[in-house]
Formats: structure tokens, C-alpha cells, sequence
């Protein structure tokens, strides 16, 4: 489907059954739930991050992004991680001085700027990686394979919502990053 193609949005259930769902009763908000989850996973990792790292947040986003897609341009990663341009841009700045990241002007457009992982940028995320997994798997050790498998695929499927929304990047571009651009069959069943 095309970026910008209208698509029919669906309705949002607002049944009895629908109501008694925490976040989507009328004075509940989901965003202000994953908000909530999002720091505390978050918080307790980038504070380590700056304590031993001396990485801020808007600096591992950058590492992350192009330790999974490669070469990309500061505004690629701002549309893909949702961070604004400003945030991306302090990172990037950041990282460049540190050596732990290098900017490589696109001969074809000098206003662009391809960013990729120097070694050391590489190593650094890679040190840090496990310690955002061991979190992830603190968090979470209280559901089962099946409800992880389930949060994985909803995850997937509002990443993969929002971008083929007008806001997003589209859906050929996550593609052309490496990043899933579909759901696996297994993740369409109910």
C-alpha cells in the first residue's frame, strides 16, 4: 500500500466488554500506560547508560538504529525512532565527537549526511545491548512464551500501522532498512 493511500481506519470497539478494559475506559488513556512501562524499562537502563557509559538516550537511539539498519541519515533515524530532530541531532553531534560514529556527505546531494558506526560505536552498543536484554528479561519474566510471542506481535503490528501512516516512513522504506515490513503469517492469527 502506498504511503500516503487512505486507508479506512478501523473502528475502535466501545462495547460493554471493551469498556472494562483498563486503558480504554472513558477516563483511561493507553499512550499514558506505555508511557508509564516505556520508563520503567527505560529510566533505571539510561541512567546506567550515562553512569557508565557516558551515553545519553538520544545517543544510544542513534547507535541502535544504525547497529540494526546501517547507513542512514539523521533524519531517517528521527522518523524511525519517533525521537525528534533536535534530540537526534544532539546525539549525532555527540557521538561524532567522540568518534564513535562518522558522517559521510552523499556526493549526489551535499545537503545529506550518511551516518554509520565507527569500531568503537559498534563496541559500545554491543557492551550495552546485554544489559538492555537482562532488563527486558527482569521485566518480563512474569508472562509466558504465549503472551510474549502475543506482545511481540502487537508491538509489531502498531510499529507497522503507524508507518504506513502518513506519519511514518512507509512501509518499502523500513524494508529497505532491514526492519520487518509485514507480519510473519504465524502473527496474523487471532
Amino acid at each position: 500500500m502506498a504511503r500516503n493511500a487512505q486507508k479506512k481506519k478501523p473502528e475502535v470497539p466501545t462495547g460493554p466488554d471493551f469498556q472494562q478494559l483498563r486503558y480504554f475506559k472513558p477516563d483511561g488513556w493507553l499512550g499514558f500506560g506505555m508511557a508509564i512501562w516505556a520508563e520503567y524499562l527505560s529510566a533505571p537502563l539510561y541512567a546506567e547508560m550515562y553512569k557508565t557509559f557516558g551515553i545519553l538516550p538520544d545517543e544510544f537511539s542513534v547507535l541502535a538504529t544504525l547497529y540494526d539498519s546501517g547507513d542512514v541519515t539523521a533524519q531517517t533515524i528521527a522518523a524511525v525512532t519517533g525521537r525528534p530532530k533536535n534530540s537526534v541531532s544532539r546525539g549525532v553531534t555527540r557521538l561524532l565527537a567522540s568518534g564513535r560514529i562518522k558522517s559521510v556527505t552523499n556526493p549526489s546531494d551535499r545537503r545529506e549526511c550518511f551516518l554509520s558506526l565507527r569500531p568503537e560505536g559498534r563496541r559500545l552498543y554491543e557492551r550495552i545491548l546485554p544489559r538492555c536484554r537482562e532488563r527486558e528479561r527482569t521485566l518480563l519474566a512474569g508472562l509466558t512464551t504465549a503472551e510474549l510471542a502475543s506482545l511481540d506481535s502487537l508491538l509489531m503490528k502498531l510499529l507497522l500501522y503507524y508507518h504506513q501512516s502518513p506519519e511514518g516512513v512507509g512501509l518499502e522504506r523500513l524494508k529497505q532498512l532491514g526492519i520487518p515490513s509485514e507480519l510473519e503469517p504465524d502473527e496474523t492469527a487471532p
